[in-house]
C-alpha cells in the first residue's frame, strides 16, 4: 500500500475520477476509484481528499462519497 503523507496521490486519483465521470469514461472512473482504496494517507491528506470529493462530485454519487463519510465516521478521535 502506498503511503501518501500530503494527500497528493488521493487527489490525483479523485481528479481522474471526476474528469472520467464528466466525459463519460466509466472504465477510467472505476479504475481511479479502485486506486484510491490502495493508498494509505495521513489525516491531512484525507481532509484534502474529502474536501475535494465533496466540492466536485454530485450529492448523488454514493460510490466515492460513501467511503469518505464512512472513514470519518469511524475515526473516534474526530
Amino acid at each position: 500500500m502506498l503511503k501518501d503523507e500530503e494527500g497528493d496521490a488521493l487527489l490525483k486519483h479523485a481528479r481522474v475520477y471526476t474528469l472520467a465521470d464528466k466525459f463519460g469514461m466509466g472504465h477510467l472512473k472505476n479504475l481511479a476509484h479502485k486506486k484510491i482504496h490502495k493508498i494509505s494517507s495521513s489525516a491531512k491528506g484525507e481532509i484534502a481528499y474529502a474536501r475535494y470529493v465533496y466540492a466536485n462530485t454530485p450529492r448523488e454519487d454514493k460510490v466515492i462519497r460513501s467511503p469518505v463519510a464512512h472513514f470519518w465516521a469511524s475515526q473516534g478521535m474526530f
